[in-house]
């Protein structure tokens, strides 16, 4: 194995809130309800933190259990070997860790593939942003530690509900304009991802989204897609115990401890951010 069995694709802009309406500065966490906030609220601008002054910065916290099995499912859907780089969303593996993953799903030995992912992250980092420590996305925000307000994921619906009393219809016409236009461009990379991701999954003998269809037809987004997602994600869960969950919980101490802070309110705010 490699001294370095991954490569991190940088597409997420850590150091950066989401923006656009009114004060809102949404400060974007990966698997902890960053569309729905993003979409919802239409934040579809990226702010630097060193200019987060006029702003009113918020962020979601998650479970870390919840959230591993959650970006797991992620993985399983993203992952690649090096020598087949390149397309957008992916996450780059080396051949050692690729090939252990498909073959303990093989398997059908979810619980032997949720400990050998947990040991690859705790031995050699995140995977990707979905595995990446939910403290490391606020590193570029301590300047304004005491003034974020974090709120449990779970509570999702109602901070929404609350917010939208205050920012509803906030957008000008010509930022509608400019929203449409990146939806059809989303739309258009969208396209581009599915075909990719077909060319892929016929080209190579055996990939873990393979796995979930083996018959290597069904598309990308589709209602056929959805069932089998969820019902792996479902099998993933079902196979977690106390001791791997603990385990999680390990690893992600400093997460565990900014969500043992948070867990269950409404928005905190002036809560330090964990150094």
């Amino acid at each position: 194995m490699t001294d370095y069995p991954y490569q991190r694709p940088p597409f997420h802009p850590y150091g950066y809130a989401s923006t656009g309406n009114g004060d809102l500065a949404f400060i974007r966490i990966s698997k902890n309800a960053s569309s729905s906030f993003v979409e919802t609220l239409r934040l579809g601008d990226w702010t630097h933190a060193s200019r987060l002054g006029p702003y009113r910065p918020f962020c979601a916290v998650r479970d870390p259990v919840d959230r591993f099995y959650s970006s797991v499912v992620e993985t399983t859907l993203r992952a690649r070997l090096f020598q087949d780089a390149g397309c957008f969303g992916d996450i780059v593996v080396d051949p050692d860790i690729y090939f252990e993953m498909q073959r303990l799903l093989q398997a059908g030995r979810h619980g032997d593939f949720l400990w050998y992912v947990l040991g690859v992250i705790d031995e050699f980092g995140p995977f990707d942003a979905h595995h990446e420590r939910q403290v490391r996305f606020l590193e570029g925000f301590r300047d304004y530690a005491g003034e974020i307000a974090f709120f449990d994921v779970a509570r999702t619906d109602a901070v929404l509900a609350e917010l939208l009393k205050d920012y509803p219809g906030r957008r000008t016409e010509a930022n509608r304009q400019r929203d449409g236009k990146r939806v059809r461009a989303r739309l258009g990379n969208l396209r581009a991802l599915r075909a990719a991701l077909t060319r892929r999954v016929r080209a190579q003998p055996l990939s873990p989204r393979h796995l979930l269809f083996p018959g290597g037809g069904v598309r990308f987004g589709s209602r056929a897609f959805d069932r089998g997602v969820q019902a792996f994600s479902g099998a993933i869960r079902a196979a977690g115990t106390p001791a791997l969950e603990a385990r999680i919980a390990a690893v992600y101490d400093e997460d565990a401890a900014l969500y043992a802070q948070v867990r269950g309110g409404m928005p905190v705010r002036n809560m330090p951010a964990p150094a």
